[in-house]
């Protein structure tokens, strides 16, 4: 049995703020001018650390795991040539002190 996913953008919060969801997530740390590249590094970083939650996949652990990557993977902008993302996030001053992260939360979805 082949599993195929999609992994969408489902929120961009402060963490206190996401209320979860019940199919499988990641959440990473986001900025300002983010590429594409990094996003997709964060998110197989998560995935590969086994860091997902929303549901119980044992049963097919590495199905899944591969599916999730590839999903990852076909990710694309929805503007064509959209190099950066996050845009309407505030720019950081990186020498400065920051109390709160934002993050995105992405679910995947099977196809």
């Amino acid at each position: 049995m082949t599993i195929k996913l999609e992994c969408c953008l489902a929120d961009v919060c402060l963490p206190d703020y996401w209320s979860g969801h019940h199919k499988p997530h990641c959440q990473i740390l986001v900025w300002h001018g983010m590429k594409l590249k990094e996003i997709k590094q964060a998110l197989k970083y998560e995935l590969n650390g086994g860091i997902v939650a929303g549901a119980d996949y044992d049963s097919q652990c590495d199905k899944w795991h591969n599916a999730a990557i590839a999903a990852v993977n076909r990710m694309c902008g929805a503007v064509k040539g959209q190099r950066t993302f996050f845009r309407d996030l505030e720019e950081n001053d990186e020498d400065a002190d920051h109390e709160e992260s934002i993050y995105a939360f992405f679910v995947f979805t099977e196809l």
